[in-house]
């Protein structure tokens, strides 16, 4: 797909805003999501993710706390304590959500505003996105014939009709 803005190159970056409600998307070259300001959104951050998600568990409030006894509850699958979860902000395996549930439904809750999903789902299969294809240069043609004869310019028309036989005929 080319860049939406130059026309020119093919678009690397697919942008999506959404500003009082209005929800627009971008596809960009690099050179003009450069030049429209989005450069900082592809420029890697210090930002650290683990610490992010280990404090929405209690990671902070278990700093200055010792670990727990070695009988405490651990996942059947990986193993993992909520504290460790909790310290390092990373679940050890899908078997942890189900283990840990009682623990972690306060901070979803907090994170979340809820424990239930209300938000929309996915796309199934069935649910395809159309995508407008590049007319060819026959259907160009074609468009510009139809132009042409409404327009009653017969000797454009019949010079587009010479050309379009001309491209088919070499296909």
């Amino acid at each position: 797909m080319l860049c939406r803005k130059c026309g020119k190159h093919n678009a690397t970056s697919h942008i999506r805003q959404t500003v009082n409600g209005k929800t627009t998307e971008l596809y960009l070259c690099a050179d003009c999501a450069r030049e429209m300001g989005f450069d900082h959104l592809f420029t890697p951050t210090s930002f650290d993710f683990d610490d992010l998600f280990g404090a929405f568990f209690g990671n902070n409030l278990l700093k200055g706390s010792t670990a727990p006894a070695p009988s405490a509850k651990r996942c059947p699958e990986c193993g993992a304590s909520f504290y460790e979860i909790s310290k390092s902000g990373r679940m050890g395996c899908p078997a942890c959500y189900r283990s840990f549930s009682e623990e972690l439904m306060p901070s979803i809750a907090r994170i979340h505003g809820a424990t239930n999903h209300t938000g929309s789902h996915p796309r199934g299969p069935e649910e395809t996105i159309e995508v407008a294809a590049e007319p060819s240069p026959v259907e160009k043609l074609k468009a510009s014939l139809a132009e042409a004869i409404e327009t009653q310019n017969f000797e454009e028309a019949a010079r587009l009709r010479d050309e379009i036989r001309r491209l088919e005929g070499a296909e």
